[in-house]
């Protein structure tokens, strides 16, 4: 029997009682844990599959007392999908090392019975070890292997670190059930990958055809349209599509004729097409091709689903083949174009004038011919199959003309292909050495300018910068200024990669119109630019070019989306010879200074010192370290710190706080790594690591029936824009049965985004979940007062800036207090942060604001400390 004791090892008959109540207590929390777990299955989507199998075998070896837990699951569906390993343990490193070493075949052809449950004890002093006493650590075990058709579908196994758990047949089934689940989810989780990538292939092919696709239920009136219908529309990608809304984008000269065809179908139960022009929200008009089918199902329902297509590209095209004819014939280049064997089949008058040879005399020729053999016949055929395969070809041919000289041209060939694919001619365009000297110059402008803004590049910004230091005299200097734009990403993904590009277009003509002159502005990539100073005669004149950079900041953009946007900017400055002999070091560290600015914070500015440079290196030896501490799940651990009611002394709430136990430098608090972490873009793993550790810990205190409080975790922007938030929290909601009000996510107002139907729609969605949203260092961003209203928000922190001078009458008093009333007015709960004495406390308090954090109440505590003082809170205030 699995679990059973021995005869000779029973214990004394207390030990036994108690041992049974602990077994039947586990058992029971087993059975419920599984219960959980299959109904947070049901809701979990495909792309959250490892998390939630993680949480789920964290939740279960809890439950039974395990210590460590291992889930290998393979998967039938794909041939290329890799096996699924979730490990949950103190050292999963560790464990992982070790099941690396092993194929799942091998691990279940090792357990003694492959249709039970296989008791793994603990290896006996000198006796050999077997393959699962290996993994598990040399701790007695449980192991569920599970097979399918005589193939190993999945393995799950428990360690304990005394005997393993009694299982009743209610925690066997149970057991059974969860890795029968976790294989069902596991492999439902690969056809979710499936699906979704089917999807985007389908969505990029309507994307790159110009074609959106519909379907229309109309006995529920539920319409679907796919993003790429959305795009011909006008519509933003997050915005609700209704069919009077699409009725009314029909142009009103062609609305009642399509209105009356549908109707018709609708009446008749048949497809149609017809074409006719809508209007975009701009005013544009495109013309487009409708078609319609209809699909009937077994149970008499009727679907209708069809396309929509741009063909104002294909009309426009057909309307005005003649002017592209006239404007070949006007054309000082040579053109040819040869048929697929290498026919002429036409001619324009420039390569007839080029030549000396009539376009008469042409006709029908080979390629081969028109050059009197001056190359081998293999040259020629290379050419064209070149052209074949890669679509064009362009290099210099010598030929004879028809008085008999032999001239060099640049011959560039490309292809009109059909609709297969197969090539139906060659176009061959040949340039005289006026043409050759322009191709010259703009390949010459390609390769030294920003196509978007037409500024210098970074290639021609070095260039300018070497010829400044090289001609610069003593004591003249040389100044580079590297500028950023503060938070352009959420700019960019917030209203579109249209307007970001006029935000960059716009932002280089200033910085050339305040004086700093076109040439010695650059954009070096993304929202990056750079400012030459070639005459320094000090230091101040640096000033005074950074001054001007920043008065950029008091005028508005207006990106014709309907937003006005006020941008600021950090700067990083290098001077020559101080800080570098060389451009490309100048600008370098200049960069570098420019890295530590935005470590500041917004609108900040940064002078390059020689120890920015070791400092640089540390950074990037510590980001390193953090993505193996973030890999292996170990070094980062949570505190909390509490927040009390001022009046009665109560814990009202808590705020989780990230700590990383540095295997050097031992615990190191978040402003040693965070900035860091910012900047190499791994702040979504770390607010994920910390909504996980969070969610736990909240079912672990309320399993031991704890009074839970609010709990805030810190999110930044980053994780916001990554696209896959919403989703976490749902999979933390399931599996972890989170109740409304346990989590709240506090984001600075600095990160706050901009209120498009995106980012409402997620945060109200969020919501939803009964997850609230709190802002931090509230009074310290630049986030407009109207986009409050705007947010479902639950509380407003006061930053600890204006906290710290409230001891003194003046301006922090005043703007502490109308921060108060303000969330009074507007329904906001308010927390004070960083309060560290009763001076400070009082004020507060009288202020109308009486829920504090600070040292004055408490530091961060470790979860055992903060046990004790759940456990002191009133017993009346637990929940029924």
């Amino acid at each position: 029997m699995i679990g059973s004791f021995p005869e000779s090892a029973k214990p004394a008959s207390n030990l036994v009682a108690a041992n049974q109540t602990l077994h039947r207590s586990r058992n029971r929390r087993l059975c419920q844990v599984v219960e959980r777990c299959a109904r947070a299955f049901v809701s979990s989507e495909g792309d959250t599959v490892q998390g939630d199998l993680e949480g789920m075998l964290f939740l279960v070896a809890e439950a039974m007392g395990a210590v460590d837990a291992m889930l290998l699951i393979s998967s039938p569906v794909i041939s290329w999908q890799s096996r699924v390993d979730v490990v949950v343990s103190q050292q999963p490193v560790d464990v992982l090392n070790r099941l690396a070493d092993f194929s799942l075949d091998s691990l279940i052809q090792s357990g003694e019975a492959l249709s039970d449950i296989y008791q793994c004890r603990a290896p006996q002093s000198g006796q050999d070890i077997s393959v699962w006493q290996y993994l598990l650590g040399g701790m007695p075990g449980l192991v569920l292997p599970l097979v399918s058709h005589g193939s190993p579908r999945a393995v799950m196994a428990f360690a304990f670190e005394k005997d393993e758990l009694v299982l009743s047949s209610e925690g066997r089934s149970a057991l059974l059930t969860l890795a029968h689940m976790a294989v069902v989810f596991a492999d439902v989780g690969v056809l979710d990958t499936l699906l979704q990538c089917q999807v985007r292939v389908a969505e990029d092919i309507e994307r790159l055809s110009g074609v959106g696709s519909w379907e229309f239920h109309p006995a529920t009136n539920l319409l679907r349209v796919s993003p790429q219908l959305k795009q011909l529309f006008g519509l933003l990608d997050g915005e609700a599509v209704r069919l009077p809304y699409l009725a009314r984008r029909i142009h009103q000269d062609d609305r009642q004729r399509v209105l009356a065809t549908v109707t018709e179908s609708l009446r008749q139960g048949e497809g149609y097409q017809l074409e006719c022009r809508i209007v975009l929200p701009t005013g544009r008009q495109r013309r487009v091709y409708v078609r319609a089918e209809v699909e009937r199902q077994q149970n008499g329902e009727i679907w209708r689903y069809g396309l929509v297509q741009d063909i104002g590209s294909t009309n426009r095209l057909e309307s005005t083949l003649p002017l592209y004819h006239r404007i070949v014939e006007q054309m000082e280049e040579g053109v040819l174009v040869l048929s697929c064997s290498g026919t002429v089949e036409s001619v324009n008058p420039a390569f007839c004038r080029m030549t000396g040879y009539s376009a008469a005399t042409l006709a029908g020729k080979q390629l081969q011919s028109l050059h009197r053999a001056q190359h081998p016949p293999a040259f020629y055929r290379n050419i064209l199959v070149s052209s074949c395969r890669t679509g064009s070809w362009v290099g210099e041919i010598d030929h004879r003309l028809a008085s008999g000289d032999v001239v060099a041209h640049l011959v560039r060939v490309t292809t009109i292909r059909r609709e297969d694919e197969s090539v139906r001619y060659l176009v061959i365009m040949l340039q005289g050495a006026t043409s050759g000297r322009q191709l010259s110059l703009s390949t010459e402008w390609l390769a030294n300018r920003d196509v978007l803004t037409g500024l210098p590049n970074r290639n021609l910004a070095i260039q300018r910068i070497e010829t400044a230091i090289t001609t610069a005299d003593a004591p003249k200097q040389v100044g580079v200024v590297v500028i950023n734009i503060d938070d352009f990403k959420p700019i960019n993904d917030s209203l579109g990669h249209v307007y970001g590009d006029e935000l960059l277009k716009a932002f280089g003509l200033r910085l050339i119109r305040c004086g700093l002159g076109s040439e010695n502005v650059a954009r070096l990539g993304g929202d990056e630019f750079c400012v030459l100073i070639p005459h320094l005669t000090s230091q101040d004149d640096a000033l005074q070019v950074v001054t001007r950079i920043r008065q950029l900041e008091q005028q508005s953009y207006d990106l014709d989306a309907g937003f006005e946007v006020y941008v600021s900017v950090c700067m990083g400055v290098a001077i020559y010879p101080q800080h570098g002999d060389s451009a490309l070091q100048l600008l370098n560290n200049a960069d570098t200074a420019l890295h530590e600015a935005k470590r500041a914070g917004r609108d900040s500015v940064c002078y390059y010192h020689n120890d920015m440079t070791l400092a640089a290196a540390s950074r990037l030896e510590l980001i390193s370290q953090l993505r193996v501490a973030l890999q292996n799940g170990s070094g980062l651990r949570l505190f909390y710190q509490p927040q009390v009611d001022a009046i009665t002394g109560q814990l009202v709430g808590l705020e989780a706080l990230i700590r990383w136990q540095h295997p050097a430098d031992g615990l190191l608090l978040p402003d040693r790594f965070l900035g860091s972490a910012h900047d190499a873009g791994l702040m979504p793993d770390i607010d994920r690591f910390a909504l996980q550790q969070t969610a736990r810990q909240i079912f672990h205190w309320r399993s031991k029936g704890l009074l839970v409080v609010p709990v805030a975790v810190n999110i930044s922007q980053q994780s916001f824009v990554a696209g896959n938030l919403l989703e976490q929290l749902q999979s933390l909601v399931g599996l972890f049965g989170l109740q409304p009000g346990d989590i709240e996510l506090e984001l600075t107002e600095g990160a706050l985004l901009e209120p498009t139907p995106q980012v409402l729609t997620l945060i109200s969605a969020i919501n939803d979940l009964g997850i609230g949203l709190v802002i931090d260092d509230f009074g310290t961003g630049y986030s407009s007062l109207g986009y409050l209203h705007r947010f479902p928000l639950q509380k407003l922190k006061i930053d600890r800036s204006f906290v710290s001078g409230v001891e003194d009458a003046g301006d922090s008093q005043v703007i502490t207090r109308t921060i108060v009333k303000m969330a009074q007015e507007l329904g906001f709960g308010l927390v004070a942060e960083g309060v560290e004495n009763a001076r400070q406390a009082d004020f507060l308090s009288r202020s109308g604001c009486v829920v504090h954090q600070g040292f004055w109440y408490d530091q961060a505590l470790e979860p055992e400390s903060v046990e004790g003082m759940l456990q002191a809170l009133p017993s009346e205030s637990l929940p029924e």
